[in-house]
């Protein structure tokens, strides 16, 4: 059984990630409560739902009222910028491009007037986070490698790292290989209580995962 107003919060709409357009956050970087229930589809909405759907991506569910599972394919890049950043996920190394974090750093701690740049201020707090926490390490590609802090922080930049990997800007590693993966699988989860979003290898395996809301 497949409910539209769950599968929204997958569009972004219902998300806590303070990234996303209609949330309950106060301040960029702060976790709060999503809006999951009680949402009013305008029939604008609906039909950008309905187009999500039948655009590939599989939605999974055991029965009424039981969590749902949503999967989608991205291309990832498979070039290593030669000015790059390194990212230790789980069994695997998540490369960006260090001239791509500093543009969008620019846009740190700018005030916004709009919700473009808004984003583009909360996307600027995490680069420079990331970029904060470069050391004089480099990992097998030559890649700088970041050192997060505290949890906060490290929750903080993975958010801007899941974004980059959907968008294909971001080369992923196994450990213990030297080819990139070609693509990825992003898992959305949306449970009774809470959600998360995982990025995966294709033959199974989670690399990275990160909250998406809480009730």
């Amino acid at each position: 059984m497949l409910r539209l107003g769950r599968s929204l919060g997958m569009l972004g709409i219902a998300a806590s990630d303070p990234e996303q357009t209609f949330t309950e956050i106060e301040e960029p970087g702060h976790q709060g409560k999503g809006v999951e229930e009680g949402i009013t589809m305008r029939p604008g909405i609906i039909v950008v739902a309905l187009a999500w759907l039948m655009s590939g991506v599989c939605i999974a569910t055991d029965g009424p009222g039981s969590p749902e599972h949503t999967y989608q394919t991205v291309a990832a890049e498979i070039v290593v910028k030669r000015s790059c950043v390194s990212v230790k996920g789980k069994g695997a190394r998540i490369l960006l491009s260090k001239n791509e974090l500093i543009e969008l750093s620019r846009n740190q701690g700018r005030p916004y007037w709009s919700e473009e740049e808004r984003l583009a201020l909360i996307a600027g707090n995490r680069a420079a986070i990331l970029l904060d926490s470069l050391t004089s390490d480099q990992d097998a590609s030559g890649c700088s490698l970041v050192s997060l802090g505290d949890f906060k922080h490290q929750l903080d930049a993975m958010y801007l790292v899941g974004r980059l990997i959907e968008k294909g800007g971001a080369v992923i590693i196994r450990d213990g290989s030297r080819r990139a993966e070609t693509s990825v699988v992003i898992h959305d989860y949306n449970g009774h209580v809470s959600g998360f979003r995982s990025y995966d290898f294709v033959g199974g395996g989670t690399f990275l995962s990160i909250p998406t809301w809480v009730s």
